[in-house]
């Protein structure tokens, strides 16, 4: 077994494969992404067994977020646990240090997204400092930690970033986006649940905000498949009304209006790769009105879709 040491600092100086210290440094996993103050790592099921992390930094935060298995932080001797959909943030404010540690240490699925205290003096209005400020609100603070709910739109981000290819330079934008978004969101809940008594975010289950994502995935991937309210009800195994909430907590818009999305981003898609006709593009997203294909793609797109292939060929 492998513990990964989290080094003391995020600078600018330090570089992605210097943060998380193996023990096995010649090993062949992914080193994490490092983007200005943040780092980003996803601990993915690997043939080199690693029981625990171990975070040492009075000057950073730590956002974990467990994808699969049950990951138990301890801090000063007290463990506490994190399930799967649900994210933590946590802080070593005495420098004594903070332990992960997960069930199965051949499959580990979870993310650490830790964000360091600038090196410039002037930074106060820096990411790092403004959730401090918000941090320093929750009672467990003194502990080192706070976890909240399960949040529907930190999930959806999160969804988001692992799917992000970042082999061109826009893309290394949008993470970094995510990444901020991320933080804020959790700034966010922090706020809610510290004025408003866990009264926002509440009433989702981790298993709830799982089906959530685990069917927002699968309309993604299969947009021309036949969806209804009362399919994704007996997937889900969640009413209407709670089903058509998360939707709107995780994705802020109808079910109805995430398909219609996801269908015309793969029509798009498909204009741009392939050769099909404009009806053939109609039927294989799932849609069987030319016209009604026509009007909501001009609606969102500003041009008609025989412009927009046309534009493409070109």
């Amino acid at each position: 077994m492998r513990t990964i040491e989290l080094l003391p600092r995020l600078n600018h100086l330090l570089p992605a494969k210097d943060f998380f210290k193996s023990s096995q440094p010649k090993c062949n996993e992914p080193q994490p992404i490092r983007l200005n103050n943040f780092v980003f790592k996803h601990f993915k099921p690997s043939l080199t067994p690693v029981k625990c992390i171990q975070f040492f930094s009075t000057e950073s935060f730590y956002l974990v977020y467990a994808m699969g298995d049950t990951v138990t932080f301890t801090i000063n001797g007290n463990p506490k646990k994190i399930k799967p959909h649900e994210s933590c943030v946590l802080h070593d404010p005495t420098g004594t240090g903070i332990w992960l540690d997960y069930e199965n240490a051949l499959s580990p699925n979870f993310i650490v997204i830790g964000i360091g205290k600038p090196q410039q003096f002037t930074a106060e209005h820096s990411c790092f400092y403004k959730f401090d400020r918000v941090f320093k609100q929750v009672a467990t603070a003194q502990m080192g930690y706070f976890k909240g709910k399960p949040n529907p739109k930190i999930s959806d981000k999160i969804i988001a970033i692992t799917n992000l290819n970042l082999e061109t330079e826009a893309n290394e934008l949008i993470f970094e986006g995510l990444l901020f978004n991320i933080y804020g969101l959790a700034m966010l809940q922090i706020n809610e649940e510290h004025n408003n008594g866990y009264k926002k975010f509440g009433g989702f289950s981790c298993k709830e905000v799982e089906q959530l994502a685990r069917v927002s995935q699968k309309i993604t991937a299969n947009p021309g498949s036949d969806y209804t309210i009362s399919s994704l009800c007996r997937e889900t195994g969640l009413g209407p009304n709670k089903l058509q909430q998360g939707f709107k907590k995780m994705h802020n818009r109808t079910i109805i209006d995430y398909i219609r999305t996801k269908r015309l981003e793969k029509a798009v898609e498909l204009m741009k790769t392939t050769n099909l006709s404009i009806s053939e593009i109609v039927y294989s997203v799932g849609l069987s009105s030319r016209s009604y294909f026509s009007k909501i793609f001009k609606h969102k797109y500003k041009c008609s879709p025989k412009q927009f292939q046309q534009l493409q060929r070109e």
